[in-house]
This record gives C-alpha cells, sequence and structure tokens, in this order.
C-alpha cells in the first residue's frame, strides 16, 4: 500500500466547502503554495482516518522528533513516500494532500510564506503528526 495519488484528488474535492456565507462557521480555509482552498469541516472530518494513513506513508523525515522523525521536511520530497517510491509526479496533487491535512490538524508548513524563499526550490518545508506521534503529558 502507498498513497493513492486519485483517492487524495477525490478526497479534497469531496471536502471543498460549497455556497460559503459570511455567517456560515462550519468551513476552514487553508492556505496552499499556490491554491487558497475553502474546506467543508463535516466533509473533511469524515477523511480523517483515511488522510491520517495516507500521510503515515510520507517519509519519517516529516514526522516529530518524538518518534525518531526529522520534524520536517521539504516539499520537494512529499513526491515519494516512506519506501523511496514516487506515489505521484504532481506538485498539485502533493499540495492537495498536506492542505487535507492541515485542514485535519494532522500537517502544517514550517515558517510563515515571506521564510519559503529562504528554503530549497523557493518551497516550504512539511510536517506531519499523526495521533500515535503525540506523547501524553505526565
Amino acid at each position: 500500500m502507498s498513497i493513492d495519488p486519485g483517492r487524495v484528488e477525490e478526497i479534497y474535492r469531496d471536502s471543498l466547502a460549497e455556497d460559503l456565507a459570511p455567517e456560515d462557521v462550519n468551513y476552514v480555509v487553508i492556505e496552499g503554495i499556490v491554491h487558497q482552498t475553502a474546506f467543508d469541516k463535516t466533509k473533511l472530518q469524515a477523511h480523517y482516518d483515511e488522510v491520517a494513513e495516507m500521510l503515515s506513508w510520507l517519509s519519517m523525515q516529516y514526522r516529530p522528533p518524538a518518534v525518531q522523525g526529522g520534524g520536517g521536511w521539504s516539499f520537494l520530497n512529499l513526491c515519494e513516500d516512506k519506501d523511496g517510491h514516487l506515489w505521484t509526479g504532481l506538485h498539485w496533487t502533493m499540495e492537495q494532500l498536506v492542505q487535507v491535512g492541515i485542514g485535519l490538524g494532522l500537517a502544517a508548513w514550517l515558517g510563515p510564506r515571506k521564510l519559503w524563499q529562504a528554503f530549497p526550490g523557493g518551497m516550504p518545508y512539511v510536517s506531519v503528526t499523526l495521533p500515535s506521534d503525540v506523547v501524553p503529558a505526565r
């Protein structure tokens, strides 16, 4: 198993918010590299387990040091799974996975957009924290 790029797109599209009204609070806007996207929180939450599973297939470099991860890695490396296999060749699909991950609280951009230009290729670093990565407080 690995990450299915077609399924990433399906989840992304299925979770989009429709007909946003100013009083609607059931959506979240996620800034991507190129696209700013509004997701319906309820629709997005329905895909939580599947998105977490997909993110678990990324390199440990994206995961927290508490689980022997690297704490974050370049967006440019997101196209490969943890076994080094290319799961997509499209930056747009990678951005979709990160955006749904951010919307679910499973991923984050590291550093503000204005600093992204300092990273290799001008691309941001991404971190992924899965429920199993969270160490209970003592």
